[in-house]
């Protein structure tokens, strides 16, 4: 499974027609085969300078450079996305578990300044448990 996501400014102000003709385009990327979760996304967080963000998720590597090479989505490109686009980040990920091959998890629990922890699924018995126990509850 692939998330192909971008994150992107219009040149045009919120709420003006230019902005609801280019969502509409957008939306026609439904079309092409593959395509699925199609979403278009508003950024919300103080954070983050894109205004808009597009996510769909593909099976396949070969489903993503499908969609990429696709006629519909090589047209909306040139046609809507680099006239009305300033800025843009794009993001193309798979979950952490297809990455490995085995059952990871990426636990959080710490301090956004601290460092993750990574686990498997069967390091979660015996001697590595009760610290991980102790490190939720003392997070909660």
């Amino acid at each position: 499974m692939i998330h192909h996501t971008v994150f992107f400014t219009l040149s045009h102000p919120i709420g003006s027609p230019q902005e609801a003709s280019f969502m509409e385009q957008a939306r026609t990327l439904t079309q092409i085969p593959a395509v699925t979760h199609f979403e278009i996304l508003k950024q919300i967080s103080p954070k983050c300078d894109y205004t808009y963000g597009i996510s769909m998720i593909f099976t396949t590597q070969a489903e993503l450079d499908d969609y990429t090479s696709h006629p519909l989505h090589t047209a909306f490109v040139q046609n809507h996305w680099i006239p009305n686009v300033t800025d843009f980040q794009e993001i193309d990920y798979t979950p952490l578990s297809h990455d490995r091959g085995r059952n990871d998890a990426l636990i959080c629990a710490a301090p956004p300044s601290e460092p993750c922890v990574r686990i498997s699924r069967t390091r979660l018995s015996g001697q590595c448990f009760t610290p991980l126990r102790r490190l939720f509850s003392s997070s909660l």
